[in-house]
């Protein structure tokens, strides 16, 4: 498995203050929400953030839940103990979601926590938007509707190119399917598609044939017993995806774009994760910037924070980032390091 998170641009982790003399002392940080997201929140600013911030405690307007911790945090009342504690000097920065122009009239920095994610790890957590935010800036795929022809255009031509150019390993990969396990060489499954259809995405079998016997779909998982010796090794090259060209040729697929999910495991993701279903905004991809950035999603909490990064891509996609993520795809490939 990759490592989770493992090639923010924003580099090295910076070094803790109490072992960096020259550091300047953390500011002392509000989170408002004591939720997963904010949890998640506070562990990224302690052990990533660009700058030195020390999370002190979480805000929240729930009156049952004042008093109580969260991972060793206080949460506090969104008003009067906060007005208290920034003028004891306690909080110096906040960090909100959507509701941050509440915060505005305070002597303090107010952060976008979405747009905090954005700029410092190249993600956007969905807990932290409201619809609103799809009304601001940048969305050049979803608005431009010659970006997309022009997106369109490139798929077809590479991914007719590609098929051709790989023909031979087509042949190498059949054969080493077929010697290694019974069953049929290609696996065909349903997906996802743009705008919430559905088709089939095709790939070469790295499974054994009754992965599935009892119908239940299933996430892989780590070292997944189901996973042939063949398959293992088509996985970590990414060889077993060739056969999605044919999904890009025909338009069911872009080579880079959010991943295509299965439509069970939809139904499940998009009740639980907000927002979840706008990463079929554009074509699905075969590789795209959740999968150079995250692992595999085998849970839920991985399926929320892949979205976070397809959130990004929606946002940003861009050719410069399209090259970015394919260059990034084929080092994957080349040493092996895919799951």
């Amino acid at each position: 498995m990759r490592s989770q998170q493992n090639g923010a641009a924003s580099g090295a982790l910076p070094l803790p203050a109490a072992l960096d003399a020259a550091a300047p002392s953390p500011r002392r940080a509000l989170i408002v929400g004591a939720t997963a997201a904010g949890d998640a929140l506070a562990r990224d600013l302690t052990l990533r953030a660009p700058e030195p911030i020390l999370p002190v405690a979480f805000a929240d307007d729930d009156p049952t839940r004042l008093g109580d911790h969260l991972n060793d945090l206080p949460i506090i009342n969104l008003d009067g103990d906060v007005t208290r504690r920034i003028a004891e000097g306690d909080i110096q920065i906040i960090f909100a979601g959507a509701d941050r122009a509440r915060w505005h009239h305070l002597p303090i920095p107010v952060y976008d926590a979405a747009a905090y994610y954005e700029n410092a790890w190249h993600k956007i957590p969905s807990e932290f938007i409201d619809l609103e935010w799809f009304d601001g800036p940048g969305f050049l795929l979803l608005r431009n509707p010659v970006a997309e022809t022009g997106k369109r255009v490139f798929d077809f031509v590479a991914s007719a190119l590609l098929l051709i150019l790989c023909s031979p390993i087509y042949a190498l990969v059949a054969l080493a399917v077929k010697i290694d396990s019974p069953g049929p060489v290609f696996y065909h499954q349903k997906r996802t598609g743009k705008g919430g259809g559905v088709f089939k995405v095709h790939k070469f079998r790295s499974m054994r044939q009754d992965a599935e016997k009892f119908g239940t779909p299933q996430w892989a998982s780590e070292n997944d017993p189901r996973i042939t010796r063949v398959g293992n090794f088509l996985r970590k090259t990414r060889l077993d995806e060739i056969p999605q060209f044919w999904n890009v040729l025909k338009g069911e697929m872009s080579l880079i774009g959010p991943r295509p999910e299965r439509p069970e495991f939809d139904d499940k993701l998009r009740e639980q994760i907000p927002h979840y279903m706008t990463r079929y905004s554009v074509r699905p991809g075969i590789s795209g910037w959740a999968q150079v950035m995250y692992t595999y999603a085998s849970s839920v909490e991985d399926a929320r924070e892949k979205l976070s990064y397809d959130l990004y891509y929606l946002k940003h996609g861009s050719p410069s980032l399209d090259l970015n993520i394919f260059l990034r795809t084929v080092q994957v490939a080349l040493t092996g390091k895919g799951r």
